[in-house]
């Protein structure tokens, strides 16, 4: 399966576990309170607190094989980096919020892949049927 059918994949299964009427994910709403460095808020929201830390500490090799266009950043740029990240998580109300409803979400996630073991399988073999090489249509259910 090649990264982008993956992709279809994770976004069918996202999209089945919050039409699920079991599903117990309801995203918190975040606070009125600004973050005082926009910049690490905006990072910690579009990847995720823990997966940026994951991220800094990669292996020099590693990092420059997942992001060429930032392989000149090396890896004492990237501890500084982390420090700074991690002190502001520290007193950063807003962005350990959202950490906290990323980690809630993961968790609902891996419950609802658990649960509802039929409905994965129907996706996943679904997705293994279609042909390759070929667009997918998406059909809306009410």
């Amino acid at each position: 399966m090649s990264p982008h059918e993956t992709g279809n994949v994770l976004l069918d299964l996202v999209s089945a576990m919050h039409d699920s009427e079991r599903s117990p994910y309801k995203p918190e709403k975040t606070p009125e309170e600004g973050c005082k460095h926009p910049e690490i808020g905006r990072l910690v929201e579009a990847l995720g607190y823990d997966f940026l830390l994951e991220t800094l500490d990669l292996e020099q090799a590693i990092f420059a094989a997942e992001y060429p266009e930032m392989r000149s950043v090396g890896l004492e740029t990237r501890r500084s980096m982390r420090e700074i990240v991690n002190e502001h998580f520290q007193q950063c109300r807003r962005c350990q919020l959202e950490a906290g409803r990323d980690r809630a979400w993961r968790k609902d996630f891996v419950r609802f892949l658990k649960s509802e073991t039929e409905l994965v399988r129907k996706i996943l073999k679904e997705k293994r049927s279609t042909p390759r090489g070929k667009p997918r249509t998406f059909i809306a259910t009410p």
